[in-house]
């Protein structure tokens, strides 16, 4: 009898590999498992010693920045003894002890560190701050000059204890020197520093310059008006720089840089300052008798008074302008009059009513000299915006022929109700010509 082979059922063989897929994932699942929580150990303990870190380093700058440096010490004295190579608490250790005026301590630390590390800015800062506190500003400069500049913050960082290290001392030339200094480092990077920076320098120099005019050393006194000018050459320094050499009698200065303010004025109150100089300046020459400065400073009224601006009492901007002389003919007396006309101008968008206006016109047997004054108040009237309205038209027969005149100049003035009268004058010296 033979032996007789039965096959088991198509579906036992399924059962059988479905139990094997089974405990196959379930092993995966299970060794995923413990590879996981094994892992997550392991991370979390990372994450802790790091964690650790972050909250020692973020304690010692939280101590500093409370004030609170007996604790900032001790912490840092701590991370030293664990690494002693650690040149950033060395260095932060010596901060500790300059905030407690601590000194010498302070810079022993501070050249623990540098001796680690001789590029680190904070090393350098803090000990200039220490010798500038001690007064010892030769030390202190030598500091400074002695520290690395690589990059952006070093050189700002400079910058910042150069201006300290000027605002300790009194010697005005040096304080420039190192003003001068931090004021080429602003330029280049930080625009904010470098305005605020450059205004306190022309200060020391405009003081200085008071030093030498007491001193009457007008050839030092030039020099720095010329540093000042290439610092900052705009319309209004030129009017300082002008009437600063009107006040050391030095007439030729003052012209050319007048002359400068005019040519840069653009807005409104760059005109009417260069305008006021220019009355000053024109008084001031009439009084020495210089026709030729005046004939100058009315050339350049002529130029600046193209277009004259008047403000009022709400700061509303009118522009007055005045037609030449035009001769008409009387029918009546048939006769040529000589007639102006003044106009004004409302530039703004609402409507202005001044209280009063005034026009000063005065007639020159010369451009200058030997004057004759006419004076009107035209009517109240209310300037519509934007648009131009006849002021006053005035019949000069008798003034112009009678004196045989040759030149006039308008003069306008705004009063309030008690009569105070503010004057804005047009200097311009026309030719009365038919």
């Amino acid at each position: 009898m033979g032996i007789v082979i039965r096959k088991k059922p198509k579906f036992q063989k399924k059962k059988i590999i479905k139990k094997i897929i089974i405990l196959f994932i379930i092993y995966l699942v299970t060794f995923s498992a413990s590879f996981f929580f094994f892992n997550k150990n392991n991370i979390n303990k990372n994450l802790d010693k790091k964690k650790t870190v972050i909250v020692y380093a973020n304690d010692g700058e939280k101590f500093l920045s409370e004030k609170k440096y007996s604790q900032a010490i001790e912490y840092y004295m701590t991370q030293l003894n664990q690494n002693p190579e650690d040149y950033v608490s060395m260095t932060q250790l010596g901060l500790a002890y300059k905030n407690l005026e601590q000194y010498d301590k302070a810079k022993f630390y501070l050249y623990k560190s540098y001796q680690i590390s001789p590029t680190y800015r904070y090393n350098y800062i803090y000990a200039a701050q220490i010798y500038i506190a001690e007064k010892n500003y030769e030390i202190a400069e030598s500091t400074i000059d002695a520290m690395p500049t690589s990059s952006k913050e070093d050189f700002l960082a400079k910058a910042d204890l150069l201006i300290k290290l000027s605002r300790e001392i009194s010697d005005l030339e040096e304080k420039i020197v190192y003003y001068r200094r931090a004021v080429s480092y602003y330029k280049k990077y930080d625009k904010t520093a470098f305005n605020e920076t450059l205004d306190e320098l022309i200060n020391l120099y405009f003081k200085l310059a008071e030093y030498y005019k007491s001193k009457g050393d007008i050839s030092n006194i030039k020099s720095l008006y010329s540093s000042i000018i290439r610092y900052k050459d705009n319309c209004e320094m030129r009017n300082i720089i002008a009437m600063k050499y009107k006040a050391i009698a030095h007439d030729t200065d003052a012209i050319l840089n007048i002359t400068q303010a005019v040519n840069q004025a653009e807005t409104q109150e760059e005109k009417r300052l260069t305008r006021k100089n220019l009355i000053d300046l024109k008084y001031y020459f009439e009084q020495k008798a210089n026709n030729k400065n005046i004939k100058i400073i009315n050339s350049l009224l002529d130029i600046l008074d193209e277009e004259t601006i008047l403000v009022d009492e709400n700061h509303t901007a009118l522009s007055v302008t005045n037609e030449d002389f035009k001769y008409i003919k009387d029918k009546k007396k048939k006769k040529i009059l000589p007639v102006l006309t003044l106009k004004i101008k409302n530039k703004s968008d609402k409507p202005v009513t001044p209280i009063y206006l005034k026009a000063e016109i005065y007639f020159h047997h010369k451009k200058v000299l030997e004057t004759e004054k006419l004076t009107v108040i035209p009517p109240d009237i209310t300037l519509e915006p934007n648009k131009e309205t006849d002021l006053i038209t005035i019949n000069f027969d008798n003034e112009v022929k009678k004196n045989k005149l040759k030149y006039y100049t308008v003069g306008l003035s705004l009063s309030d109700d008690n009569m105070n009268w503010k004057l804005y004058r047009i200097y311009q010296a026309d030719k009365i010509s038919k």
